[in-house]
């Protein structure tokens, strides 16, 4: 199962306990500026937008990929300030792209 968030615009998403949830897509979401995902044991991969400034991801054991883009819409450096990763022993790839 994933979630692709695409018109909706929060300025912070908190995910918990989600078991199923494989796939996080909210790149079209450019308001979006905090993340928390804690306990979505089979979540894989994140993909955000780039307004985001704050990364937590925490007790995810499968997740394997995060993908940031480097620049932002308007391209200067991207906003991003901090990324957290907490007992995620799947993570393989971890893609900054500009």
């Amino acid at each position: 199962t994933s979630l692709i968030i695409g018109s909706s615009e929060p300025d912070s998403m908190s995910l918990y306990g989600q078991p199923f949830l494989e796939g996080i897509n909210i790149s079209g979401c450019n308001l979006t500026e905090t993340i928390y995902i804690n306990n979505c044991e089979s979540l894989k991969t994140l993909v955000i937008p780039n307004s985001v400034k704050y990364v937590t991801i925490l007790n995810c054991p499968s997740f394997e990929s995060l993908y940031i883009p480097y620049t932002s819409l308007n391209n200067s450096i991207s906003n991003l300030v901090s990324v957290t990763i907490g007992s995620c022993p799947g993570l393989k790839t971890f893609d900054i792209s500009g």
